[in-house]
C-alpha cells in the first residue's frame, strides 16, 4: 500500500511545477509564495491546502492529492445549445490540483477541470459529487487536464455510464 502524500511534499511538488522555468536563475535571491499565484492570463489562482483530500489507489499503487483551486476570475466553458434557440449556455466547472506519486517516487500534477454538460445538472446532477478520482454513473461533460499556465494536456469525454477518450 502506497504512504500517502503529505502536504508539506505536495506544496515543495507544486512550488517547483508551477513556477516560470526562466526563475530558475534567480533562486536564493527571491523568494516566492506558494499560497497564492498570478498567472500570465492576469487572474490569481491559488490551491486550497487546507481543504485537500487524500486518495491511495491500492490498484495502481498511486498515492494522490487532490486540492481545491480559488480563483478570483472563474472561467466558463460552454456547450453550444442544441436548439439553437438563444446564445449559448455556460456551465461553472469545478478545478482542483492533483497531485499524483507513483510507487518509484515519480510524479505527476495537473490541474484537473471537471465541467457538466447543462443536462447533467438541469436533470438533477450535483457537480460536486464528482472528483478526480470518481464520477457518478450519470456524469455527463469533460474532464479535462491542463497546466498551472492553463494550457490542455488531455481531455476525456463522459457520456452517463461510461469515459470516453477524447
Amino acid at each position: 500500500m502506497p504512504d500517502p502524500i503529505s502536504i508539506e511534499k505536495a506544496k515543495n511538488l507544486f512550488y517547483n511545477w508551477s513556477r516560470p522555468k526562466d526563475f530558475n536563475h534567480m533562486m536564493g535571491l527571491l523568494s516566492q509564495r506558494t499560497d497564492s499565484l498570478a498567472d500570465s492570463s492576469g487572474y490569481v489562482k491559488y490551491p486550497d491546502w487546507d481543504h485537500a483530500t487524500r486518495y491511495i489507489d491500492n490498484v495502481h499503487q498511486l498515492s494522490i492529492l487532490e486540492i481545491p483551486i480559488i480563483q478570483d476570475k472563474y472561467h466558463k466553458y460552454y456547450f453550444p445549445d442544441s436548439d439553437s434557440s438563444s446564445t449559448n449556455i455556460s456551465s461553472n466547472n469545478k478545478r482542483s490540483l492533483v497531485v499524483v506519486i507513483h510507487p518509484d517516487s515519480r510524479y505527476w500534477l495537473a490541474v484537473c477541470n471537471i465541467i457538466p454538460h447543462p443536462n447533467y445538472i438541469s436533470n438533477g446532477g450535483i457537480l460536486s459529487n464528482n472528483n478526480y478520482i470518481s464520477k457518478t454513473a450519470t456524469f455527463d461533460g469533460f474532464e479535462f487536464y491542463t497546466d498551472w499556465s492553463d494550457q490542455i494536456q488531455g481531455a476525456f469525454n463522459f457520456q452517463p455510464g461510461q469515459k470516453l477518450a477524447k
